[in-house]
């Protein structure tokens, strides 16, 4: 029954956002990085995180690496407005790096990763900086709610 339900959440909310919330998130990282202005918004970016998280929980194989690739340039898209006049695919190409470096705890790895994707050989710095300050932010946030020692009585 919980595929069925992670199933129905996944239709519900790709009918409602739009295409940039399913799939394995090839056409979203093409799109964003082929063009230097942001073309997502914050609900094709909810949607997609939201999706990711109901085809994991449910237990169907959905994957990870491109999903999140998807993910993280959807975050750095969102982050592009913050500056306007900017080239967007740093933005996107960073948060992709920052993101995949953080879930699967590669920060180097992930830098990598995304530079023989995208090609982009001119931000190397910023990809692997982003990388290892989003591993590092996620490694203090887990320590912060998930204590790795048990507690002594």
């Amino acid at each position: 029954m919980i595929p069925i339900i992670g199933g129905l959440i996944v239709a519900a909310i790709s009918f409602k956002v739009g295409s940039f919330s399913y799939g394995a998130g090839i056409i979203n990282i093409t799109s964003v990085i082929t063009t230097s202005f942001n073309i997502l918004n914050y609900s094709d970016v909810l949607g997609r995180y939201i999706n990711i998280c109901a085809t994991a929980l449910s237990g169907v194989a959905g994957g990870l690496l491109l999903p999140s690739l998807a993910v993280g340039g959807g975050i750095g898209s969102l982050m592009s407005e913050l500056a306007p006049d900017a080239d967007a695919r740093i933005f996107v190409t960073t948060g992709m790096t920052a993101f995949l470096g953080a879930m699967m705890h590669v920060p180097l790895t992930a830098a990598v990763l995304v530079l023989e994707v995208t090609n982009q050989r001119e931000l190397i710095m910023p990809l692997v900086i982003s990388s290892i300050i989003g591993s590092w932010v996620f490694q203090r946030l887990n320590d912060m709610f998930i204590p790795s020692k048990p507690l002594q009585m």
